[in-house]
């Protein structure tokens, strides 16, 4: 069943998601669903989770879910970007880490929430003006896997111009 063509096509008018690729033309990104159950929201659909949000994704047999947000960055840092969005959405403070996502330098920061039984991510970088920001939350052993999921997914990442042609 996982060899099978992704069922999820859908077209907007700045994305597509076809053969569980999503492109974003007007931000530069691709994301490659990994293997699994991912089940996307999209367009205008995802941004009734947030106004910034390109991608909500549920990887349903683990119960992960992975949100993207792409927000314009007018001066600030990626430190002082990371940090304002850990204060509004974690509840405690936090240490910062420096890491990558598709090659890009960013800024990674995790914390357990639910009395332990969850935990969230989020990785930060900027380019071309803007930041993108990737969460997921989960069960504590999904995130916490060094070769699952949440690795699978940020691997799909993939940033090969600062626009997409079409043909892309």
């Amino acid at each position: 069943m996982l060899s099978q063509v992704d069922p999820e096509h859908k077209i907007g008018p700045e994305w597509s998601l076809r053969n569980g690729v999503y492109r974003d033309f007007e931000f530069g990104m691709i994301w490659k669903k990994p293997r699994g159950f991912w089940q996307l929201t999209t367009g205008t659909a995802a941004q009734e989770f947030g106004e910034d949000a390109r991608i909500i994704a549920l990887e349903k047999r683990l119960n992960l879910s992975m949100q993207v947000d792409i927000t314009p960055v007018a001066e600030s840092t990626l430190y002082q970007h990371h940090r304002t969005a850990m204060q509004a959405f974690f509840e405690n403070q936090v240490s910062v880490k420096q890491t990558e996502l598709a090659g890009q330098p960013a800024l990674a920061s995790s914390e357990a929430f639910a009395e332990g039984r969850g935990k969230r991510l989020l990785i930060t970088t900027i380019r071309d003006g803007h930041a993108f920001q990737v969460w997921f939350w989960g069960p504590p052993e999904t995130m916490a896997n060094p070769e699952g999921e949440v690795v699978n997914a940020l691997r799909g990442f993939a940033f090969p111009g600062s626009k997409l042609r079409i043909s892309d």
